[in-house]
């Protein structure tokens, strides 16, 4: 009567009742219209007296004491909105234990796809407090955190009651007793950080902190790019706070000159924000410098950072290494140098490692370009800052071979040692000399 598309006389559960009196008959009653294993009678009049339930909903049935039969329509719906259909809860496909099909927290998802709704939001399946929603897609803004683990949680503008009486962070206080000992749910009473093992208890804490700054080098010529990676790992285990970067950037001749873009937090690998890591945790940065002339005339640009950060046991800071640990030379794991990362740029640069053993090949000391400095200097110092080297017009023709003309402590015409060994090359034109290492390899 109000022109809606027809339907099956012959079908009790298929009619329109928007604007019909219903008056149920047998058949209907006898149906199970929403497929749930419990007949249309039984949802509006359970045997057992229970609270009516509503026939056309295959989630919504009293099973307490009827025998279910469950049908096409409750198999395929998803109850609890878990995002597993019940049947394949009922009987999962990859043959794992039967899961509650009316539980949204217990689920097998090994091998299905899921997408959750309803009810799965706002369940705590993990009991931290957070809702499975506000864990997904945290209302401000944050990384998404593990909805089925209790450990995983952003609690920074979230109410919080923690009712799973975890101990995330194994410092013998629970979460519960860290974040909210009042069980109010209000964190502002907090103590103590929930993740953090030495806080508020700091029996063997260690903070620690390790820099690396390593170069891509697109180019070496005006206007070319240098982009500069970041690495600061926590390496203790105690969670830090406040870090902070200072950056040196510096020619060739120790000026102070400045980069294209400074230092900018890309990401953490645990997902922590700027400025906080984790145990073990590494955060990234990017910088970059356009080569300009000055720098080319310089000979090329060195640059270093100083990472600072707090924790509960105090204030640790490291001043960044060049990346490079190769075995053979001054970066392996026992050198405790922190180097900076130079780039040469220009035509004056010295080969910093040369191996005299009489092979013809790599036998001296080779600086290029270093007879456009006819008045240079050349001195080579060891650890311990005696000089075992000294060339007033060092050229490549009659270069080094790694023998001392020192006469301090080091025996003229001695053969030095394989090792690390310092220079300082004064160029004779007023302008600052050149500093660096070199490794003479036997």
């Amino acid at each position: 009567p109000d022109g809606e598309t027809p339907t099956n006389p012959n079908d009790p559960c298929d009619f329109v009742s928007a604007d019909v009196t219903v008056a149920l008959g047998a058949a209907y009653l006898a149906a199970d219209c929403d497929g749930d294993g419990v007949t249309n009678g039984d949802e509006l009049t359970p045997p057992d007296g229970e609270t009516p339930t509503n026939p056309n909903d295959p989630c919504d049935f009293v099973s307490a004491d009827v025998t279910v039969a469950l049908g096409a329509a409750y198999l395929a719906a998803d109850c609890d909105g878990d995002g597993v259909t019940n049947g394949d809860e009922l009987t999962p496909p990859d043959g794992e234990t039967p899961t509650n099909p009316n539980d949204p927290c217990d689920f097998v998802d090994t091998d299905i796809t899921v997408a959750v709704s309803g009810d799965y939001l706002v369940a705590d399946c993990d009991g931290d407090g957070v809702t499975n929603g506000d864990e997904l897609t945290p209302p401000d803004g944050e990384t998404p955190t593990n909805p089925n683990d209790p450990c995983d949680y952003t609690i920074s503008d979230i109410t919080l009651v923690i009712t799973s009486g975890v101990d995330c962070d194994g410092d013998g206080l629970t979460d519960q007793e860290e974040v909210d000992p009042n069980n109010d749910g209000d964190p502002s009473d907090q103590t103590s950080i929930p993740t953090d093992p030495c806080d508020p208890i700091a029996t063997n804490c260690q903070a620690s902190i390790e820099v690396t700054k390593t170069a891509q080098v697109s180019g070496t010529s005006l206007n070319d790019t240098i982009e500069y990676t970041i690495e600061v790992e926590n390496t203790g285990n105690i969670i830090l706070t406040g870090i902070t970067l200072v950056d040196t950037f510096l020619d060739a001749n120790g000026n102070t000159i400045t980069l294209t873009e400074l230092p900018v937090f890309d990401s953490a690998d645990l997902g922590s924000p700027e400025g906080t890591l984790l145990a073990g945790e590494i955060a990234t940065y990017s910088a970059s410098f356009k080569i300009t002339q000055s720098a080319i005339d310089a000979g090329g640009v060195s640059n270093s950072v100083i990472a600072t950060a707090n924790s509960s046991v105090g204030t640790v800071s490291d001043v960044s290494d060049d990346g490079d640990e190769t075995t053979d030379g001054p970066d392996d794991d026992t050198d405790p140098t922190n180097d900076p990362t130079v780039t040469e740029l220009g035509c004056l640069t010295v080969i910093n490692e040369f191996s005299p053993n009489g092979d013809n090949l790599g036998d001296t000391l080779i600086i290029k370009c270093i007879e456009n400095y006819p008045n240079n200097t050349l001195e080579v110092y060891n650890r311990w800052g005696n000089i075992v080297y000294k060339k007033r017009g060092y050229r490549n023709e009659d270069g080094w071979n790694g023998t001392s003309n020192g006469r301090v402590t080091i025996n003229s015409e001695e053969k030095l040692p394989e090792g690390t060994y310092y220079y300082v090359l004064d160029f004779g034109d007023g302008s600052k000399p050149k500093v660096g290492w070199l490794y003479i390899n036997r």
